[in-house]
Formats: C-alpha cells, structure tokens, sequence
C-alpha cells in the first residue's frame, strides 16, 4: 500500500477544463492520480475523480496509452514515473510489481488489445 507521504516530493501538473492529460500514443511510462477535480476519458465518457489512477491496465501493461483523458475541470494531476512507483511496490514484495504487469496484460488481452 502507498500512503500519501509517498506522493509529497512527485510533480504535479495543474490543468485547465478541456486540457489533455493523457494522450493517445503517449508513452505510458507516467502514472497519473487525480489529486483534485474531474477528468474524462474520451472513448468510454468515464469520468475520474480525486484518489483515481487514470488508465491503471494500460498504464501496466503496455509501452503507450491507447486512451485519451481530459480535464472535465481544473484539476491537479500528480505525475509519478512508472519506475518510482516500481521502486515504491518492489520495496514491499519483489513480485507485486511483475505480477501486476502479468495481470493487467491478461486482462488486456481479453479484452482484446494487444501491446503492439
């Protein structure tokens, strides 16, 4: 589990209404929380609120995010690169990290995306 203390020194990126968070065909090596406002993903219309990882699947088990999130609302976005939150999961159990990846591209692939 990741306590808040974590997410103190992380960069945030503060938003406009209709600016982009997530664009497709960005590289998904950033995971995005939603610290404070509303985003949406522009394929489904499924709104993010605060305390929301955006795009988690994607995040974990493809090289670009496929999806595209914009700000509903002014928002505060932390921007944590995937390597510090692999750091962070890998510090607790050496296998959450790898086992996390393996699930969400299982999932991935169900739902038939497929990494390339």
């Amino acid at each position: 589990m990741i306590d808040q203390k974590f997410f103190r020194d992380i960069p945030r990126r503060i938003t406009d209404k209709g600016d982009m968070i997530i664009a497709a065909d960005q590289m998904a090596d950033t995971a995005f929380i939603v610290e404070r406002g509303t985003a949406e993903n522009i394929q489904t219309g499924k709104v993010f609120g605060p305390n929301s990882l955006l795009l988690p699947l994607e995040m974990l088990a493809l090289e670009k995010y496929r999806s595209q999130i914009v700000a509903s609302t002014p928002c505060a976005v932390i921007c944590c690169p995937r390597h510090i939150l692999q750091n962070n999961l890998a510090r607790e159990d050496r296998l959450t990290w790898p086992l996390s990846r393996s699930l969400a591209g299982d999932i991935m692939r169900r739902l038939g995306v497929t990494a390339a």
